[in-house]
């Protein structure tokens, strides 16, 4: 069992491990539990990335005098920080680990 990123292998389930995901789960519905369980990882690292981000970066936009207010929705609060000059994504913050 293959899981995919766009069209791209990101992991793939051996069958040793897909005997031992019949094992723990029920047999039939081993594509159902890792296909939620995936979601539910994914979802929950975007929301504890985004409680950091959320977090750092509403003080940083309450103490800046140029920002009149905060967007609502956390759409529009990514797009004005990300297009912000003082932004930087993670390889800009830390060149070393983006280089390995």
């Amino acid at each position: 069992m293959d899981i995919k990123v766009d069209d791209t292998v990101v992991y793939t389930i051996s069958e040793a491990d897909l005997l031992l995901l019949k094992d723990y789960m029920v047999a039939d519905k081993v594509r159902s539990q890792v296909e939620s369980r995936t979601r539910w990882l994914i979802t929950h690292l975007l929301d504890q990335i985004w409680k950091g981000f959320y977090e750092k970066w509403s003080k940083i936009l309450m103490d800046d005098p140029a920002v009149s207010s905060m967007p609502g929705t956390k759409e529009a609060f990514i797009a004005l920080v990300t297009s912000r000059p003082d932004y930087q994504d993670n390889a800009a913050r830390n060149p070393d680990v983006a280089a390995k």
